[in-house]
């Protein structure tokens, strides 16, 4: 018997196209880059000094590091020899991945670095397991509970500043962008107990969301 009670079925997203993520396609491009170079039989090194660029340069496009460069990329295509489908293909994931995402252009200074990289891909997932021990999950926290959590990490004379609405907005466009798809993702949310005993903001309108 599984031990999911419902499996998932779906394929995985595909993440060229209009609607990936720079994350997303900036990942699957430097596996696309990864798998052709093994079917080529090359090494990093040996590509690197095939292109004339350094190892680091090879090794950060396949480990999705930094965005990549779109002479690197195109040397790459060049060098392996690729075929019009598979140079389409690396071609759109490259112009998605020089794409800011899109929370850069409004939330980009409200944004802490370690929830970059989630917020670039979570709403690409197929699906979505969290646990917490304190709070709501970020996903499911309404307005009034995510003002009261974000007033938390702020001195009292920001309470009115762009910063409080802006993280609040913020959170309100994350759950936008991963539950308004027309195929959202299968989500699981693990809470303790307390997090439903801790008082935030108005919890009556906490649990019943």
């Amino acid at each position: 018997m599984s031990p999911d009670p419902i499996p998932i079925i779906r394929l995985a997203r595909r993440a060229a196209g209009p609607y990936a993520t720079k994350t997303a396609a900036t990942i699957m491009l430097g596996l696309a880059v990864k798998d052709l170079r093994n079917e080529a039989g090359l090494t990093q090194t040996a590509l690197a000094k095939a292109i004339l660029v350094s190892n680091s340069t090879i090794s950060r496009l396949e480990n999705a590091e930094s965005t990549p460069e779109r002479r690197t990329v195109e040397a790459v295509m060049n060098h392996l020899k690729l075929d019009t489908p598979a140079r389409d293909e690396l071609t759109m994931l490259l112009s998605r991945a020089e794409e800011p995402e899109w929370f850069q252009s409004r939330f980009g200074d409200f944004t802490v670095e370690y929830l970059r990289r989630l917020l670039g891909l979570e709403s690409m997932a197929i699906a979505l397991t969290t646990y917490d021990v304190r709070l709501v999950s970020g996903l499911l926290q309404t307005p009034e509970y995510a003002s009261c959590i974000v007033r938390t990490g702020l001195h009292i004379s920001e309470w009115d500043s762009p910063e409080m609405s802006m993280r609040v907005a913020l959170r309100q466009e994350r759950q936008k962008r991963v539950f308004s798809q027309a195929d959202p993702p299968r989500c699981v949310f693990l809470m303790d107990e307390s997090v439903l005993l801790r008082r935030a903001g108005l919890m009556r309108s906490q649990v019943a969301r």
